[in-house]
């Protein structure tokens, strides 16, 4: 190879060496405009991160009624009063189609009627205690009688015979204490703590509360335990193995 193709060689090489060089400057500048861009993502990212820790670390710190003495009516997350935990179904409110309702209807005997009859003319004043009166309307309220305890005290008598024989009366069978429940309560007792789940605790206010009668927690159990077990002695109510 001759000096004048060595020269032409390098020249060509040279050329080529500086359009690369070009060609890199060119990226090298649009790589540090994306690293610029990020590094201001990166900043902005870093600043919401700080704003959410400082937002966390509210929420777990936040005073409530289980580590505080804020009352429980300003918990973090609570339902509002009026606020329903179920989902909605999509139906109209009310009865569905197809729900067979029912409504308080009216009885068909009374147990007791209470007549208001007018005794005066509202008008002039006049007496109208002898004039007779038209039946307008009825209307019925369904109620239930005062519970109240009530005692009954049964007395057993003797009596002798001209044949000289004293005969003597006996108490009934389900008499046989000086002073006792009856079997009404005794039911009850059993209904509310079996059937209705209510704790003896529970049971003794109801009866203090709603029936003026004094029994103890202890009488409580007694009594729902004896009727339970003299329920499963009648023959048909013990449990099939």
């Amino acid at each position: 190879m001759s000096k004048d193709d060595i020269i032409k060689a390098l020249a060509e090489l040279n050329e080529k060496q500086a359009g690369q060089i070009s060609a890199l400057l060119v990226h090298a500048g649009n790589l540090e405009l994306i690293i610029e861009k990020q590094a201001g993502q990166i900043s902005t990212l870093t600043l919401r991160v700080d704003d959410l820790e400082t937002e966390l670390s509210v929420y777990k710190n936040r005073k409530n009624s289980n580590n505080s003495h804020t009352p429980p009516s300003v918990d973090l997350g609570k339902p509002k009063r009026n606020q329903s935990l179920r989902e909605k179904s999509g139906k109209k409110a009310g009865g569905q189609p197809g729900h067979e309702g029912s409504t308080l209807a009216f009885w068909a005997a009374a147990d007791e009627i209470i007549i208001h009859v007018p005794q005066y003319c509202h008008r002039c004043g006049d007496d109208l205690t002898q004039v007779p009166a038209i039946a307008l309307s009825k209307r019925q309220v369904i109620d239930i009688p005062k519970p109240v305890a009530i005692c009954t005290e049964h007395q057993i008598f003797s009596k002798a015979c001209s044949c000289g024989h004293i005969t003597k009366c006996e108490f009934p069978i389900n008499v046989n204490a000086n002073i006792q429940y009856g079997c009404h309560i005794e039911a009850l007792t059993a209904y509310l703590n079996v059937r209705q789940y209510m704790p003896f605790g529970r049971i003794q206010e109801f009866y203090s509360k709603v029936m003026g009668l004094e029994i103890s927690q202890g009488d409580c159990r007694f009594i729902a335990t004896l009727y339970c077990k003299g329920f499963a002695d009648v023959p048909g109510n013990k449990k099939q193995d």
